[in-house]
């Protein structure tokens, strides 16, 4: 067996054998056909030999037409009691055995109708010279009116027996005689009419070819072609092969079978009568043997090897049984049908192994090869029944569909690995001239057919001044002045319907191919209303590549937008995917805005460098059109090619060119709209979180026996690092931290939202301050950045004993009012920082103090936001105001000092900005 994959080159160069020896079969053929002299009628071999000699009236008849009540002089006896019959001797002795009462049925052929008849009738009313025995002869099915034959005065019907005195067999052995003759000369035709023998002269034409041949010609060259082209492309592929195959045999058998005239060489006639029918055998049999390959393989026949076995023994068997006993034409046809009936019964047993997806790609396939079988076999029927005058055109016109079928569903569904679909603005310009052409050849038609008709026009008489109503018709002369005018009416209806017929048949094409002009008024209205609708980046490059794609009818187009000529930060696509775009963007990066800079108008894809070029090709990109926006790079649309996959003309350049000078202006408000939009959600972000943040800290001042306490954190920003917390763990002490986490800002907020919880945690061990740093500073120092701490300052009162336990970690000193002496005072225990050390430094260097208190005692816990705080002219607020606005309001309540230094630090700073949080707590001993 061939090995299509290692042996593809002899594949290919079979192919190339077997398609060039078709074409030039065929076109041989068709030469000899077309140059050969002819007599211009067509003729058959006569039935029988036995020849009616004189009428005779019947009783009854039965088959054809029910008028013929006779058997006619000229008529074919063709059987006798259904005995077919071949010789007078034999009619004679059929008779002779019948008694003269008996009813003999005949059966004659009537060659003028072409039709057979059964008579029945009694033996003694036959005279005993009704018949007698001819040589073979050929009768007359067709004459062509005004030709050469019809010039001589041969009739349809006519039985020739001679020509130019030579006898012969059949009709090809007569046709080898005609095509011997030379163009111009006169052949003379012996022939019987009605039982009388006529000699004719008629004078040979050249046939040149008609238009039933030329059909038959183009349809069998059309098959070649196509199967050709499958096997030379796809030479490693069995299917292709195959199918390939089967079109070039069945290319052969339609001009072998329709082209029936062979022309005077009798070794090309021996040729093409082999050819006809291997062809007819082998064709069905490699067509099946295709259909296991095409358009999908089908395994479970392949593997039962006896299916192709018995299928090209019947094809040889038919092949040799017709060729040998060739004048038995039932040998051919019992042999066909076999053949086709094998076919039938293996295809319907297995018909259930095939998928869903198979019946799917093969049903325009099965359809076409369904038409194109019954075709045949009507034209073999026809031909059997006598019907040689039937134009061909008609049924090569249904047996071309099947190469059309095999292009259709491998294009439609990709198969054999090629791509044969013809570009769609090919597509449209064949339909737009199919189209036109067809409207154009029947509006002609239908005006030269009008003076035809006989148009039954009212009996009105047309005159310059009136028209009068008429009791007779009117006489010729002025009838046919009537006629010629409703002609010319009726050919400009004619004419004007066909032209809007035309248009809206255009005008469908059109949509269909998407070819309709669109308005570049319009599409540039409808674009700049997209525009104005959207304000955010995203739905304005939708609305743009949307709009863009609808109104220029596009397979595919893309937009993105550059943030500082550098980075993407928007894009929209129609056509492809976001992959596809995002890996270019991604694969590429800034040498993508590179590139595009260096251009300032449209750039076709081509000239872009590698392998950027490859990236736009590979997604069927042909055009990309930087956006600018006062000289600066904002964007580029990427253009696909057109659903018409017609070219781009210069117009629609520039429309795309008016196009981005209108997005500019939109996608800068588009930025604008964006770094807005983003600003308040950022804005709405840290209001929910500066809200979460002041719930975080003490929302009631806790009523503590002996304290009067007061707190408050105002944050520089939406959200801040200050933190103070009163922590209550037992009725007889009571606990505050206040602390200031490093930085500003979100970040500090979170620290300090970390701090806090830690805090709380740790505070429920009942550990004293100096502990509870300790044990946060553990906590905290691996989860805090090296740049990062926390200053804080804590302290314990029992409020049994009237002590207070204060430790501080880096923080500013605890402000005491002493009521005893008078006295402000400043405490400031040793202290690092939180998360700054964890080797014992920082616990080394933690100092606890423990102290005293009596009533009227006040300590001010702050943070470096109220001694820090600066004016418009850069002074500082200072400890010493803070002491001195301390000091001027002790005889106040713990909320009174505390809004009073508020107050004041505010007043100080007055219209300068506040760069720090501020936080403040006041307990005053009571």
């Amino acid at each position: 067996m061939l090995n299509f994959e290692k042996r593809s080159y002899h594949v290919h160069i079979i192919a190339w054998f077997i398609g060039l020896a078709a074409v030039g079969f065929v076109v041989y053929h068709f030469y000899l056909v077309s140059s050969s002299p002819t007599d211009e009628n067509l003729f058959t071999t006569t039935p029988s030999n036995i020849y009616i000699t004189k009428p005779i009236h019947l009783s009854r008849t039965s088959g054809g037409d029910e008028d013929v009540h006779f058997l006619q002089a000229g008529d074919i006896l063709v059987a006798v009691n259904g005995i077919p019959i071949d010789s007078a001797r034999q009619v004679g002795a059929i008779l002779e055995s019948m008694s003269d009462t008996s009813e003999v049925r005949l059966t004659v052929f009537h060659p003028s109708t072409q039709n057979i008849f059964t008579h029945r009738v009694l033996k003694k009313d036959l005279p005993a010279t009704f018949y007698r025995q001819i040589p073979p002869s050929v009768f007359v099915i067709d004459v062509e009116p005004g030709g050469a034959s019809d010039r001589a005065g041969m009739r349809v019907g006519d039985v020739i027996i001679k020509i130019n005195g030579k006898s012969f067999t059949e009709a090809s052995e007569a046709d080898a005689i005609l095509r011997r003759g030379q163009t111009g000369k006169t052949l003379e035709y012996e022939i019987l009419r009605n039982n009388k023998r006529i000699n004719l002269h008629v004078v040979l034409a050249r046939l040149g070819f008609s238009i039933d041949y030329l059909a038959v010609f183009l349809c069998g060259l059309l098959y070649i072609a196509v199967g050709f082209f499958i096997i030379v492309k796809r030479p490693r592929i069995r299917a292709a092969f195959y199918s390939g195959l089967a079109l070039l045999i069945f290319g052969l058998l339609i001009n072998n079978i329709y082209m029936w005239r062979i022309g005077p060489n009798p070794v090309f006639g021996k040729i093409k009568s082999i050819l006809l029918v291997a062809s007819v055998f082998f064709g069905i049999a490699v067509m099946f043997h295709s259909r296991l390959y095409f358009p999908k393989e089908r395994r479970e026949l392949l593997r039962k090897k006896w299916v192709l076995v018995v299928l090209y023994v019947l094809a040889l068997a038919g092949t040799i049984s017709t060729l040998v006993f060739a004048k038995e034409d039932s040998s051919f046809y019992v042999s066909l049908s076999v053949l086709l009936l094998y076919v039938v019964v293996v295809s319907f047993v297995h018909r259930s192994y095939r998928s869903e997806e198979q019946h799917r790609q093969a049903r325009i396939l099965n359809i076409a090869t369904i038409i194109v079988a019954v075709m045949f076999l009507a034209s073999l029927l026809m031909r059997f029944l006598g019907f040689y005058s039937v134009s061909l055109i008609y049924i090569v016109a249904g047996q071309s569909l099947l190469p059309l079928a095999y292009l259709y569903t491998i294009g439609r569904y990709g198969l054999l690995d090629l791509n044969i679909r013809p570009r769609r603005n090919i597509q449209y310009t064949i339909a737009t001239w199919a189209w036109g052409l067809g409207i154009m050849s029947l509006v002609l038609w239908i005006i030269f057919s009008l003076p035809n008709l006989d148009l039954p026009l009212p009996n009105i008489l047309v005159t310059a001044t009136n028209i009068q109503v008429l009791d007779t018709p009117p006489d010729p002369e002025q009838k046919l002045v009537m006629e010629k005018a409703a002609v010319i009416i009726l050919g400009i209806i004619v004419f004007y319907a066909g032209w809007i017929i035309r248009k809206k048949g255009q005008q469908y094409i059109d949509r269909k191919f998407h070819q309709s002009q669109y308005d570049y008024r319009r599409a540039a209205s409808e674009l700049a209303e997209v525009m104005a609708a959207n304000i955010t980046m995203i739905d304005l490059a939708r609305g743009i590549v949307d709009k863009l794609a609808e109104l220029m009818h596009l397979k595919r187009a893309g937009v993105l937008f550059f943030e500082d000529e550098k980075m993407c930060t928007c894009h929209q696509e129609v056509g492809f995917s976001d992959e596809d775009l995002e890996r270019i963007i991604g694969e590429n990066g800034e040498h993508l805005v590179h590139v595009i800079k260096e251009f300032k108008a449209e750039i076709h894809v081509d000239y872009l460098p590698e392998p950027l070029k490859g990236h736009f090709r590979k997604n069927e990109i042909q055009y990309i059109i930087p956006i600018y926006s006062k000289a600066r790079l904002v964007g580029a649309l990427f253009i696909g090619e057109k659903l018409s996959e017609a070219s781009f003309k210069a117009e629609d350049l520039a429309f795309l060119s008016s196009t981005v000078k209108q997005a500019s202006v939109s996608i800068e408000n588009a930025f604008l709209y964006e770094e807005l939009a983003e600003k308040e959600r950022l804005k709405h972000e840290l209001d929910i979180a500066r809200s979460i943040q002041m719930a975080s800290l003490p929302q009631a001042t806790p009523i503590v026996p002996g304290l009067d306490i007061s707190g408050k954190s105002i944050p520089a920003f939406e959200v801040g690092g200050d933190y103070y917390d009163y922590l209550n763990e037992k009725k007889d002490t009571f606990t505050v931290i206040v602390g200031d986490v490093s930085g500003k800002g979100t970040s500090a907020a979170l620290y300090m939202s970390k701090i806090q919880g830690v805090l709380r945690s740790l505070h429920g061990f009942g550990l004293s301050p100096a502990e509870l740093f300790i044990k946060a500073n553990q906590l905290l120092y691996n989860d805090m950045e090296r740049k990062a701490f926390f200053t804080a300052i804590g302290a314990r009162f029992e409020l049994n004993k009237q002590r207070m336990v204060i430790a501080r970690a880096g923080h500013l000193p605890l402000y005491r009012y002493n009521a005893t002496t008078k006295r402000m005072e400043t405490i400031l225990p040793r202290g690092l920082g939180l998360g700054l050390d964890d080797k014992g430094l920082f616990t080394s260097e933690l100092e606890e103090q423990t102290i005293d208190y009596k009533p009227g005692d006040i300590f001010l816990f702050i943070t470096d936001g109220i001694t820090e705080a600066f004016n418009s002219s850069g002074q500082q607020y200072g400890e010493s105001t803070l002491m001195r606005v301390f000091s001027e309001n002790i005889s106040g309540n713990s909320f009174s000092i505390r809004d009073a230094i508020l107050d004041s630090v505010a007043e100080f700073a007055s219209n300068g900005t506040q760069y720090d949080d501020q936080t403040i707590v006041v307990i005053k001993a009571i």
